[in-house]
């Protein structure tokens, strides 16, 4: 039974391994690595973890030296390609990765997010996902249940926080939404994407009909809470999720892309399954 669980986990290793490497080429892509950032500009996100770590010259210090950055970018990829070879090689010290490829992802995200447009938020998948192979193969199961119950949880709250903070009442909640959120593009560019957000800022029913959608979308994932029958389902409504938020918000949410490997289990490698057929 332990081999299986094995096979389940090096499976979900190399996948993780290439979601990581997805999200990175999106960091390049888009200029927001450390190394591709024009100076050393702080953003304050206000949480006690960024503000003690700025405070105390933990930002600074990356930037006071050319070759910090560089080394940073490396280390932010290599953390999880080498948690990925770690339990695909059955190397040892496993769990010493685990805690490295954490602590440093949760390090360079605070950084990156002092002097890039990026939140905390988007880190949390790449933060969480790696306590999925903690311990024995056998427990590989209730670790992925824990960082499941998290994911569905941050949805859930999403939309139960838009309904208690009265944005479902708001007719025009959305469309006050883009045109801050594209203010400062809207100003400096005068081209189709422009047109296409004043349209929706101005068409008020559209935007709350999409909003509404958004609300119900997110509230879909309790269903996760009593079964797991339905999670393929959830896979398709978050990919659906990350491409229309892209489309109308500008936002990516690719960062948490690895949240998909505790929803989408392909056929036969279920753990469910597995733990069904043990004897307690």
């Amino acid at each position: 039974m332990a081999k299986v669980f094995s096979n389940a986990i090096k499976k979900t290793a190399l996948q993780y391994g290439c979601i990581v490497s997805v999200c990175y080429l999106f960091f390049y892509y888009y200029h927001t690595l450390l190394s591709q950032q024009p100076g050393y500009i702080i953003s304050l996100n206000y949480d006690i973890t960024s503000l003690v770590l700025i405070s105390c010259g933990g930002v600074k210090f990356v930037f006071s030296y050319a070759y910090l950055p560089l080394v940073f970018d490396f280390l932010f990829l290599f953390f999880p390609l080498l948690l990925t070879a770690t339990i695909l090689y059955n190397w040892q010290h496993k769990n010493t990765v685990i805690i490295a490829t954490v602590v440093f992802t949760a390090y360079y995200s605070i950084i990156n997010c002092s002097v890039t447009y990026f939140s905390l938020e988007g880190y949390v998948a790449l933060t969480a996902v790696p306590f999925l192979f903690w311990g024995n193969p056998t427990s590989f199961y209730y670790n992925k249940q824990m960082v499941r119950y998290v994911f569905l949880l941050l949805f859930v709250g999403a939309g139960v926080f838009k309904i208690i903070n009265g944005g479902i009442s708001n007719y025009a909640q959305l469309s006050a939404i883009l045109a801050t959120q594209h203010a400062s593009y809207m100003l400096y560019n005068d081209n189709w994407l422009t047109n296409y957000y004043q349209y929706l800022i101005h068409k008020e029913w559209l935007t709350y009909t999409l909003y509404i959608l958004s609300i119900l979308l997110e509230l879909c994932f309790v269903v996760g809470f009593f079964t797991t029958k339905y999670d393929r389902y959830l896979v398709y409504l978050f990919l659906f999720f990350l491409v229309s938020d892209y489309a109308f918000m500008h936002i990516n949410y690719i960062f948490w892309l690895p949240f998909i490997l505790t929803l989408f289990w392909s056929k036969g490698n279920s753990p469910y399954k597995l733990v069904a057929t043990l004897k307690v």
